[in-house]
């Protein structure tokens, strides 16, 4: 009895520590992701979206550059339409089709153009996303940008240039002067004219007075000046109304290239003229301007009529001379200077002094202008 009776109390006693075994076994059967697992499925999943992305971002730019090809090749019908139609490129884009403009949907457009060689040229680009295709008169679209041109979508700025000039002042009469042949259509033009009499000058056709004579009378000594930019059909004279001879008048016409077609866009200081003052009896002083964009070309005028005859001027300080147109005799006439200087970047000019070798009070005016690059 005692026997059984403990091997009851052991075989229970064996039932009841089995029982919780049986429950653990049971919960090790349960399973789930284990963080080795869910990392690679982070990483399939992260492999497989930038595949996709590539993938977006291949047709995106191929559906980009086929537009900019595409854009240059019109933008080619249009300008070689103009060349047809007017004998020349246009300046700008701006001026393009038929005045119309060329502008682009997106990005951004850069022109360079010279009408002054035969065959004419021209080269666009067009930067967008830091992508550049260019197109020329060639007719070829190639990645890049022209020479000159920037991928930042900002043109390197080339500073207008110098070409030359004709002396007016020895002729007779200052009415229908002929004007040089050599001149390129596209080319800025500037007209100065130095009188004693009292009657305005009027230029032809499509001239732009850049300076009044009422801005810049000084004692007998009166100047006006004018701008053009040159035609494909520009006429072969340049007329002046009024009777002028180098007795009481001279002048002078200058051009180059490489400038703003918007004369507006022209900067002009104020005129100086001499006061009457003793301190002023050799020089002139030009006023400064200050200039919007870099590379601008800086021409510094200034004129002066004597009762003496005169030499070249003694000295000019802030700029580089040009040219000097002397008096054609002793005859009270005009003596014309102008000098120039390119501003690297936006800013003021330096104010120019120039010397001339003999007294005088008054008779004096000078000026600046700044023409901006394109």
């Amino acid at each position: 009895m005692t026997i059984r009776a403990c091997g009851c109390i052991l075989e229970a006693t064996m039932v009841g520590i089995s029982k919780p075994t049986h429950i653990n076994a049971h919960n090790k059967s349960t399973t789930g992701f284990t963080i080795v697992e869910l990392l690679i499925v982070i990483v399939v999943i992260g492999i497989l979206a930038a595949l996709t992305l590539v993938a977006y971002n291949g047709v995106a730019n191929k559906a980009r550059d086929t537009q900019m090809k595409a854009d240059l090749a019109l933008v080619y019908k249009k300008l070689m339409i103009d060349k047809t139609l007017k004998d020349a490129y246009p300046a700008t884009l701006a001026a393009a089709d038929d005045g119309k403009g060329i502008i682009p949907s997106s990005g951004t457009y850069q022109y360079s153009v010279d009408n002054g060689v035969v065959p004419a040229t021209f080269c666009v680009s067009y930067v967008k996303d830091g992508v550049g295709f260019f197109i020329d008169q060639n007719n070829v679209v190639t990645s890049g940008v022209c020479p000159g041109h920037s991928l930042s979508g900002t043109p390197v700025a080339t500073p207008p240039t110098m070409g030359g000039y004709y002396n007016f002042s020895a002729l007779t009469s200052m009415t229908n002067m002929t004007l040089p042949t050599d001149i390129p259509t596209g080319a800025w033009m500037i007209i100065i004219v130095g009188f004693t009499v009292d009657v305005d000058p009027v230029p032809s056709s499509g001239w732009s007075t850049l300076y009044p004579r009422w801005l810049t009378s000084t004692g007998t000594l009166r100047t006006m000046v004018f701008g053009k930019i040159k035609s494909s059909t520009e006429p072969a004279t340049f007329s002046l109304t009024g009777s002028f001879s180098p007795n009481n008048a001279g002048g002078v016409l200058f051009w180059g290239t490489g400038t703003s077609s918007d004369l507006n866009s022209w900067v002009k200081s104020t005129t100086y003229i001499r006061n009457g003052t003793t301190a002023q009896q050799t020089t002139t002083t030009s006023p400064t301007i200050t200039t919007t964009a870099a590379q601008s070309l800086v021409l510094s005028m200034s004129l002066e009529r004597s009762s003496a005859m005169e030499t070249d001027v003694t000295s000019i300080v802030g700029a580089t001379k040009w040219f000097y147109v002397p008096q054609i005799d002793g005859n009270k006439t005009i003596t014309i200077l102008v000098s120039s200087a390119v501003l690297a970047s936006p800013g003021t000019s330096t104010s120019v002094v120039v010397t001339y070798p003999n007294l005088q009070i008054t008779n004096g005016t000078s000026f600046q202008i700044g023409l901006p690059p394109t």
